[in-house]
């Protein structure tokens, strides 16, 4: 048996994120925040949400890929 899951980015769609993360005022969430935008290749916060989607489908859909799943969008 496994179980597989996923987390999540919406910016820019009416999602709320922690402003701490976005703020050098807060070293340690900002670079934490850093890490997850890099690691979901997310190049600029104003098309983050695009872009982590994008991720999520190349992965799935990716040949050979461990991951298996399916994308539902729901609009806000």
């Amino acid at each position: 048996m496994r179980d597989h899951h996923t987390h999540v980015l919406g910016m820019n769609s009416g999602a709320w994120v922690n402003p701490r993360g976005l703020s050098w005022a807060h070293p340690i969430e900002r670079i934490k925040t850093l890490i997850y935008l890099s690691a979901s290749d997310i190049t600029g916060l104003t098309r983050a949400g695009e872009q982590y989607a994008d991720r999520l489908a190349r992965l799935i859909h990716k040949p050979k890929s461990r991951c298996a799943g399916r994308i539902s969008v729901e609009a806000a």
